[in-house]
């Protein structure tokens, strides 16, 4: 292993010295530079496939993941040495989870333990590791077929960054202008009520999340190349694929209007070209709390995408209810508005309660969760612990959990105390006694992973809703690259006999077509299709249990 991250270290570099040497021709050629001011089109960078389309995310909350030197701490080496869990690399096996990309969040040098609030962009926080161990962590990943995005919080800083130290110190400081500043209180609230504006010494500033993190002016083309900078430093140094821009949605207010603005639309369309001049393949994930019509005007030339949070509640909704009235909508609605499947699905993150504790600990219900976040049009992000079923309600720290691996002390993630409790039922939810266990949840995990991994048409495929006999079951087709799958999904606890599906206007050819249930492999019934890609009077199974889902592979029958 040493002898291969030799090698591909020697072959990173000779990547980064082209990569650096065609930047340069381009910033010439483009005459971009980095002054927020300067006009960008969206053809004056380089092009690339999105490589981030197929693959299947994991999100890792450093901090909690697995502790490598004892300190009760999860650590970046933690986290390397956990990357056979996630991929070993080797596609014939199946003892690996099967992910394909790494998402860490925040691990910059901070003074809050979530990195949230950034003090210095260039260091990593010394409780996680350092800039060598990133850089280790990256390139074992990528010997692994994985991709790595950081995530990176530009909207503020901390209050104790020299910068904003150095803003407050006078009303005519150098960098007074990198903050939001007043001379009075403007007094107006955010949407929730929540003041806005903090007092100081020498005026008052802006601060969305509170008093310890002040907003940076993106509005000063000095803030805007410090930023650029930071991208460009992280990148060079390590190799990263991308990152996720933390409260992409807030740099730039107008007014009373805080969030979502024009100024701060066109700032990532002025960005965008910079992000893919640095690198043609790097990839920007926008966390934006909007509508998905609010999404569609950052997706595309702006950020590569952003992450769909109305959509998990719609499929916590849907599950809960059960009834598929509102999933139907909503995927209609996302499908057709953000271009090209570009947005994120994902159940829960480091904000949101997980899955486990929404359904109240009901595993059929987090297998069907599950289910759809993996088969559904969008770029699945699995964060850390829903693949055994981890609970966490929606205090910050609860859903921060740390990661269990076994029923050994300190459920295996770190020999001393860690620095949040373990869950008390880490004796039974843990990696070690689902491994093998075909019933349990990270076995369901690593099956539909697999799928995605395995069927181009879950990757990027066309999205088609089928309709069905019962409002409690949801169907859906995924088509593309010649491969067909049909699945079927109970929302509801109850047993449903003979269910009936139809389409009126699909795209599968005419004639006959064998049907294979993926999970169990079973042959089911023949699915008949008429002129304009119609059927009707399907029945896949006689009977779909409770939150049952079926993932039928459709192969046309030569008759």
């Amino acid at each position: 292993m040493k002898m291969e991250l030799k090698i591909f270290d020697l072959i990173r570099k000779s990547v980064l010295y082209f990569g650096l040497w065609w930047t340069m021709i381009t910033l010439s050629a483009c005459n971009l530079g980095i002054s927020g001011d300067d006009e960008a089109k969206t053809e004056d960078y380089p092009k690339t496939e999105n490589w981030w389309t197929g693959k299947t995310f994991y999100t890792v909350f450093v901090r909690s993941f697995y502790d490598s030197n004892g300190d009760g701490i999860g650590d970046l080496r933690g986290v390397k040495e956990k990357l056979d869990y996630l991929n070993d690399g080797n596609p014939s096996t199946n003892s690996d989870l099967g992910v394909t990309a790494l998402m860490l969040l925040p691990v910059f040098s901070s003074v809050k333990y979530d990195g949230s609030d950034v003090d210095d962009y260039r260091k990593i926080h010394p409780d996680l590791g350092t800039a060598d161990d990133l850089n280790d962590l990256i390139a074992a990943a990528h010997l692994r077929g994985m991709k790595v995005v950081v995530g990176l919080e530009i909207n503020h800083t901390s209050a104790k960054h020299p910068w904003f130290k150095e803003s407050a110190s006078s009303a005519d400081s150098p960098k007074r202008k990198w903050y939001v500043w007043s001379n009075t209180n403007p007094g107006f609230t955010d949407s929730f009520g929540r003041t806005v504006w903090h007092p100081s010494e020498f005026g008052f500033y802006y601060g969305y999340y509170g008093p310890e993190k002040p907003d940076l002016n993106f509005r000063e083309d000095a803030v805007t190349a410090e930023m650029k900078d930071a991208v460009s430093y992280w990148h060079d140094k390590t190799d990263v694929d991308g990152f996720r821009m933390g409260s992409a949605g807030l740099l730039i207010e107008e007014d009373k209007n805080l969030a979502q603005t024009k100024s701060t639309l066109e700032w990532w369309r002025k960005f965008y070209p910079f992000q893919r001049n640095v690198d043609p393949a790097l990839l920007t994930i926008g966390e934006i709390f909007s509508a998905t019509t609010g999404l569609v005007s950052f997706t595309g030339d702006k950020l590569d995408y952003c992450m769909e949070y109305s959509l998990a509640e719609i499929i916590t909704e849907a599950i809960e209810t059960g009834n598929n009235a509102s999933i139907r909508r909503k995927l209609t609605e996302t499908v057709n508005t953000l271009p090209n499947q570009q947005f994120g699905v994902l159940l829960s993150d480091h904000n949101r309660q997980r899955a486990a504790t929404v359904f109240d600990g009901d595993k059929r219900k987090s297998k069907a969760a599950a289910t759809l976040m993996l088969t559904l049009p969008g770029i699945p992000h699995l964060y850390y612990g829903e693949e055994i079923d981890m609970k966490g309600g929606a205090r910050e720290e609860d859903v921060r959990s740390p990661m269990q691996w076994n029923s050994d002390i300190n459920a295996g993630f770190s020999s001393a105390a860690p620095w949040l409790p373990v869950k008390s039922d880490f004796g039974i939810v843990n990696v070690r006694s689902q491994t093998g266990d075909s019933t349990s949840m990270l076995e369901h995990y690593r099956r539909l992973i697999g799928f995605r991994n395995s069927f181009s048409a879950f990757q990027n495929g066309n999205y088609e809703p089928v309709n069905t006999n019962s409002p409690a079951l949801f169907a859906f087709l995924r088509t593309g690259n010649k491969e067909s799958l049909l699945v079927i999904q109970n929302l509801s606890g109850a047993s449903i006999r003979e269910p009936v599906l139809s389409i009126t206007d699909g795209s599968l050819g005419v004639g006959a077509y064998e049907t294979t249930e993926l999970q169990s492999g079973k042959a089911s019934s023949i699915l008949r299709v008429n002129q304009g890609g119609s059927f009707s009077g399907f029945i896949p199974a006689a009977e779909v249990a409770p939150f049952q889902s079926l993932i039928l592979k459709l192969v046309p029958r030569l008759e």
